[in-house]
């Protein structure tokens, strides 16, 4: 599970996140918010089976989790374990 402080601009994830962590090194879940991104000005979350897509309010688009298929849209397939702009 994810979450946004529209307020702040900040993202926070929490859950067992197999693809999207909270942080990369993680083998826990987590039942409480961690910070993911901060102060990014997010206006927009969509999540996907395995994968978080984020918009910022200057239109950059952040993607991490599972890329196989092209779900993340940087075209290599790869897993993401932190928020990158595509």
């Amino acid at each position: 599970m994810s979450g946004a402080s529209f307020l702040s601009g900040s993202f926070y994830s929490w859950g067992k996140g197999t693809h999207e962590k909270p942080r990369a090194t993680d083998i826990i879940e987590y039942s409480s918010p961690k910070m993911i991104l901060e102060q990014k000005s997010i206006i927009h979350v969509s999540f996907g089976v395995n994968h978080v897509m984020l918009l910022d309010r200057h239109s950059s688009l952040y993607a991490y989790g599972e890329g196989t298929l092209g779900c993340l849209g940087f075209g290599d397939g790869r897993k993401r374990f932190a928020p990158m702009i595509v």
